[in-house]
């Protein structure tokens, strides 16, 4: 999780909470506080939007997310 603290720690950098953040890129703050507790995991595209509002280098989002499969919106465990 230590990503997603990262990404929580850019919001506050921009002076961004859940639901102004959510507005900008047109999700819930519901969403955004489960993308942040790492129940959900956004698609690319959306990550694209995360990273273009809180100007994160779209080559950083290895750093800011989790990086895995999704199936059903539910993190899927990498092979080791």
């Amino acid at each position: 999780m230590a990503k997603l603290r990262r990404l929580k720690a850019c919001m506050v950098e921009r002076g961004l909470n859940n639901k102004e953040l959510g507005n900008i890129i047109g999700k819930t703050d519901g969403y955004i506080s489960r993308m942040l507790n790492g129940s959900t995991i956004p698609r690319l595209d959306v990550a694209y939007q995360i990273c273009d509002a809180l100007e994160i280098s779209r080559y950083d989002i290895p750093k800011y997310f989790p990086i895995g499969e999704v199936k059903n919106n539910v993190p899927v465990s990498q092979p080791h």
